[in-house]
C-alpha cells in the first residue's frame, strides 16, 4: 500500500517510490477501463482545457516543476467541484479527500477515483516535501502522465445540480 512507504535512505526512496508509480499507473490503468464517460447525467468531462496544457508545458522542462503544477491543477479542479456544489463545513477548507468523497456518495465520481487518488496524493507529498533526494526524470514524468489520466477521471463541471449536503 502507497500509504505505507517509510523513510529510509535515497537509494531505498528510489526504489519504494518506482514500485508506488508502478502500482499505481497499473491501477490507473483499470480504473481508466472500467469507468463510464458520464457517471450522473449532470456530470460534464471535458477532458483537460488548453490552459492547463499550456501550464504544464511551460513547467515540462523542469518535471518536478510539472508534476507540482499538475497537482495544484488536480486540486483546484476538486475545489472547482466542491464549489460548484455548495460543499462546505463552517467556512473552512473541506481536506480533498473528504469532497472526493461526498462527490462519489452524490454520484458524480466513481469510488476508484478516490482510491487512485490517494496513492497519487501520497506520492505527491512525498516528493513536494522531500528535498533530500531526487527521483529519476523518467520516474518524474510517469507521474505527471499519471496526473494528466486522474485529471481526465474527474468531471470538469456539474450542470444544473442543486443538491447540498
Amino acid at each position: 500500500m502507497l500509504l505505507r512507504i517509510r523513510k529510509v535512505k535515497k537509494g531505498d526512496f528510489e526504489l519504494e517510490v518506482g514500485e508506488a508509480i508502478s502500482e499505481l499507473a497499473d491501477k490507473t490503468s483499470r480504473v481508466e477501463d472500467s469507468v463510464e464517460e458520464v457517471t450522473s447525467p449532470n456530470t460534464r468531462y471535458s477532458g483537460i482545457s488548453d490552459e492547463i496544457t499550456r501550464r504544464i508545458a511551460d513547467a515540462a522542462s523542469d518535471p518536478r516543476g510539472a508534476f507540482l503544477v499538475l497537482a495544484i491543477e488536480i486540486e483546484g479542479r476538486i475545489r472547482q467541484l466542491a464549489n460548484q456544489l455548495n460543499i462546505v463545513e463552517a467556512n473552512r477548507i473541506i481536506p480533498l479527500i473528504r469532497v472526493l468523497e461526498i462527490l462519489t456518495e452524490r454520484g458524480f465520481i466513481g469510488r476508484e477515483v478516490i482510491s487512485i487518488f490517494r496513492d497519487f496524493w501520497a506520492i505527491r507529498n512525498r516528493v513536494a516535501h522531500g528535498v533530500h533526494y531526487e527521483l529519476e526524470r523518467g520516474r518524474l514524468y510517469e507521474l505527471v502522465d499519471l496526473g494528466m489520466r486522474i485529471l481526465r477521471l474527474l468531471p470538469s463541471d456539474i450542470q444544473g445540480n442543486t443538491m447540498q449536503e
